[in-house]
């Protein structure tokens, strides 16, 4: 809609006049901001049809969009808030499940995003829900000790931070 009224400005601004509303007319800085917003916008139209075409991992959609609201020394006050309140909220917007967090911890592009002590502790709880399920067993007959797997998950941790 902001493309429509940015492309047909100086035909409704005709008219507007010719039926005697001229104070309906928009002005110049309002159809700064509106064409601001629209390019600022444009980017989340492309995420978004990247995103349904996709099978995307949340970390990389959080990482995009942090990305997208980056602040520039050019941009306007309002747009500068605009881009700190999207930031500020898509944490709680792009709710995940634990696998979606550890998968984000395992991930180069986005691990710095956890701090460690909530990666510690998230790779742990996934190698109790491995070991609770079967899937994982920590006996002495393969040779691992349960300690030794809670040493790994913060060797881990601290390796992939680097």
């Amino acid at each position: 809609m902001m493309e429509s009224i940015v492309d047909l400005q100086a035909e409704v601004q005709n008219a507007l006049k010719r039926i005697g509303q001229a104070q309906l007319c928009i002005h110049a800085h309002e159809l700064d901001m509106l064409q601001q917003l629209g390019k600022f916008l444009k980017e989340f139209e492309t995420f978004t049809d990247l995103v349904s075409t996709a099978s995307p991992t949340l970390s990389l959609m959080e990482l995009k969009i942090r990305k997208m609201c980056t602040i520039y020394p050019s941009d306007d006050v309002w747009m500068k808030e605009v881009k700190r309140k999207i930031s500020a909220n898509v944490g709680r917007r792009l709710t995940s499940n634990e696998a979606a967090k550890v998968q984000r911890i395992l991930d180069p592009d986005t691990k710095g995003l956890v701090d460690t002590d909530t990666a510690t502790a998230l790779l742990r709880a996934a190698v109790d829900k491995c070991r609770d399920r079967g899937i994982l067993t920590l006996g002495e007959r393969q040779g691992i000790k349960k300690q030794f797997s809670l040493k790994y998950c913060i060797i881990v941790v601290k390796y992939i931070r680097y």
